[in-house]
């Protein structure tokens, strides 16, 4: 399944890994709980490895799982490797909350590999990753089973690395957002008009007392002047009312995810109109980047 990308694989119905022509991929290792990539992104320029993966659900499965993740890391030990997901597995208890108790089994398994394998956690945001569904008014069962571990050659090519656990909307686990920073050479920002200010019910009205207001009796200066003067207007009434598109974005997600936490905990009936309140925010925030996205492409895109 592409989902609009360029090339996809999947090694089973649980794990599907997709990606654009930006990278030049290789499957290396094709496991039932982890499928293992090099990359090289047209940006970045080197390779590193990245093994997607989706731990078994006992703990004679996961223990297969760092087996091959182990085996990986010796087949390859000069690349930069990320392992990220779903690795069905808590390191300590702090990271469960709920009356059931953790797997102590599971556990040592777990820390055993991490002994062997010598990764580095990538620092984190958000909170704890997974969910089990009971009953309103009980309360629930959270684990982070999702997570990234990196080696260190991995850490000696990229500037830093940040893992984000964003809303789960309607899943039971939340979605990773891994973000690489590469130093980058500050770029001086011009004036741009974007498509998504049309969508607000304050547009025109801005449009027409700026272009009303400026008269001068050449045309051609007339037209210049009311060009400039309603730039001026729209970029002071974007930064109020759109602010950075993308920060806008991460407040969102994070006022959904605050508001989530609460719900999950409480698991009240009356905050489930908030969460509401707060991820029809978060889709607009959404449609806005969206927006934005189809604009610099240039392309008309169809969003189902």
């Amino acid at each position: 399944m592409k989902l609009g990308f360029s090339h996809a694989h999947a090694t089973s119905r649980d794990i599907w890994v997709s990606w654009d022509s930006s990278l030049t991929t290789s499957v290396v290792a094709d496991h039932a709980q982890v499928v293992t990539l090099t990359l090289v992104h047209t940006r970045l320029r080197e390779q590193v490895m990245l093994s997607i993966v989706h731990g078994g659900r006992t703990t004679q499965l996961t223990r297969s799982l760092w087996e091959e993740l182990l085996r990986v890391r010796n087949s390859f030990p000069s690349l930069p490797l990320i392992s990220t997901r779903d690795f069905n597995a808590i390191s300590s208890s702090v990271e469960k909350s709920g009356s059931l108790l953790p797997s102590s089994g599971s556990m040592r398994e777990f820390n055993h590999f991490v002994g062997e394998a010598n990764p580095t956690a990538i620092p984190f945001h958000g909170r704890a990753s997974h969910l089990d569904e009971i009953p309103e008014g009980q309360n629930r069962q959270l684990s982070r089973l999702d997570r990234a571990l990196a080696n260190p050659q991995w850490y000696d090519l990229v500037h830093s690395s940040e893992e984000s656990h964003l809303n789960r909307f309607k899943f039971d686990h939340s979605p990773l957002l891994l973000e690489i920073i590469i130093d980058q050479p500050r770029i001086k920002k011009s004036f741009r008009y974007l498509n998504c200010w049309s969508s607000h019910i304050e547009f025109l009205e801005i449009v027409e007392t700026t272009w009303t207001s400026v008269n001068h009796s050449k045309p051609l200066k007339r037209v210049a002047f009311r060009l400039k003067t309603a730039q001026k207007a729209l970029s002071q009434w974007s930064r109020h009312s759109f602010r950075d598109i993308f920060q806008s974005l991460r407040d969102a997600e994070d006022e959904v995810t605050q508001v989530e936490l609460a719900f999950d905990i409480t698991n009240l009936p009356v905050l489930r109109s908030s969460l509401n309140k707060a991820r029809a925010h978060l889709k607009l925030c959404i449609a806005n980047e969206l927006s934005f996205w189809k604009q610099k492409a240039r392309l008309r895109w169809d969003v189902a």
